[in-house]
Formats: structure tokens, C-alpha cells, sequence
């Protein structure tokens, strides 16, 4: 139901040998005023901030991404540098195989 409804009332045809109904303008703006709540939480929960969390985790996925390769960059250079000690406990710390980063990609 919207406020066209609310003004004009409503039409649903019938069906095969059913007759149709018209809702009046009355009962329309009723129905509306009960599940306006309702629909306002959907709306809420559909909108504006679903959409504001979707870009906030693309810009921490990113993030991962770019210290992924940091931690992947200084667990080379310790292993160069012969602490392979070192470097394997910051892998482990880490929780996340380096090399799982070589494969993923910033969101685009």
C-alpha cells in the first residue's frame, strides 16, 4: 500500500470466475498506518546502513589485503636474512598462511 492507495483506494482483480474487490481509500490508509513500522525497519534494514556496512567491509578487505603483503614482505626479508625462527612465528601468529594473500585481490 502506498499514498496513491490512501487516496484513490485499491483494485485487485479476481481470479477465474471470482469477482475482483475494491478496497476504499480508508481501508488502504489504515492497512497503511498499521504496517508503515514494519516496513520502515525493512527499509532500515535494507538500506542506508546495509549498504554503508557493504562498503566498510570492501574497505577492511582491502586493508587485510595491504598488511597481508606487508606481513608477507617481512617474513621474506627474515628468511633472507636467515631467521626463518622469526619468520615462522610471525606466520603463525598471524593465523592467515601467507601465501593466501598472494591469491586474493583487492575488491574492485
Amino acid at each position: 500500500m502506498g499514498q496513491r492507495e490512501a487516496i484513490y483506494g485499491s483494485y485487485t482483480p479476481g481470479r477465474g470466475k471470482q469477482e475482483g474487490h475494491h478496497f476504499s481509500a480508508e481501508t488502504c490508509a489504515a492497512v497503511d498506518r498499521e504496517f508503515k513500522p514494519a516496513r520502515d525497519l525493512v527499509r532500515q534494514w535494507c538500506g542506508a546502513e546495509a549498504a554503508e556496512s557493504f562498503a566498510e567491509l570492501r574497505i577492511l578487505r582491502a586493508e587485510v589485503i595491504r598488511l597481508g603483503g606487508i606481513v608477507e614482505q617481512a617474513v621474506g626479508m627474515l628468511r633472507q636474512a636467515g631467521k626463518n625462527r622469526d619468520a615462522a612465528k610471525i606466520e603463525a601468529q598471524f593465523e592467515i598462511p601467507v601465501e593466501v594473500f598472494r591469491r586474493m585481490t583487492p575488491p574492485g
